[in-house]
């Protein structure tokens, strides 16, 4: 009996060890680079990760710096100095487990079309901070630069990298088909058939304006109301 618990004692300790230096290991470039490789092995994504931190004094909190994400069909490509996961642990079965996803000085370029590669993630909220933007759409682009805010619930779709949800902004430039916008702030709602704009401000030229509206899946617009000086 004695042998028995000296072995169970041994095997313990042995996962222990085996879990601290793993732990440990994840921490530093090198296992960074390790997890990076087996993560791009089993996804569709060529990812490349600098540096993972993690304390357990915040065990649901994973800081990720010098990220690197690119599509295996070049069409989404993402650099981000820092990308902080905040997880709730309780929420794993149901598979809610990232409450909030932020991205911090980030640059995302995104071609969307139907065959555009699905992100194999969602959030709660997903979060960008002073970040830069642009997404392609047949002939349609748009460019966003010094962009923080975000969108809840963040659901990814093909033709939607950015789901259906509700979301808030602002933006120190904002170039929709080359024309520019300067310091914009918009709140609304993400549908399927229809984006809701509840508050749109900025300035074009050197005129403010500001309004609300709806665009619609078909192209159509419809403004609410919309005001200029």
């Amino acid at each position: 009996m004695r042998r028995l618990i000296r072995f169970i004692s041994y095997i313990f300790l042995l996962l222990l060890i085996l879990f601290v230096a793993t732990y440990i290991a994840l921490q530093t470039r090198w296992g960074a680079g390790y997890a990076s490789q087996l993560l791009s092995k089993f996804t569709d994504f060529d990812i490349n990760v600098g540096i993972m931190g993690h304390r357990f004094a915040e065990p649901g909190k994973f800081i990720f710096q010098d990220i690197k994400i690119e599509s295996r069909d070049k069409q989404l490509a993402l650099n981000a100095d820092q990308i902080v996961v905040d997880i709730n642990w309780l929420n794993m079965i149901n598979g809610e487990a990232i409450q909030r996803l932020t991205i911090t000085q980030g640059e995302l370029t995104a071609q969307i079309s139907d065959t555009s590669t699905n992100l194999p993630i969602s959030a709660t909220v997903l979060q960008f901070e002073s970040s830069k933007i642009q997404l392609t759409q047949g002939k349609n682009t748009l460019l966003v630069a010094g962009f923080t805010g975000g969108i809840t619930p963040w659901k990814p779709t093909v033709n939607h990298p950015f789901g259906y949800g509700d979301f808030r902004f602002t933006t120190g430039e904002l170039a929709i088909n080359s024309l520019p916008f300067r310091n914009v702030a918009m709140t609304g709602k993400l549908q399927e058939q229809v984006t809701e704009f509840s508050q749109v401000t900025g300035y074009l030229n050197n005129g403010y304006i500001s309004g609300k509206g709806k665009v619609f899946a078909d192209g159509s617009i419809n403004i609410d109301g919309l005001s200029m000086n």
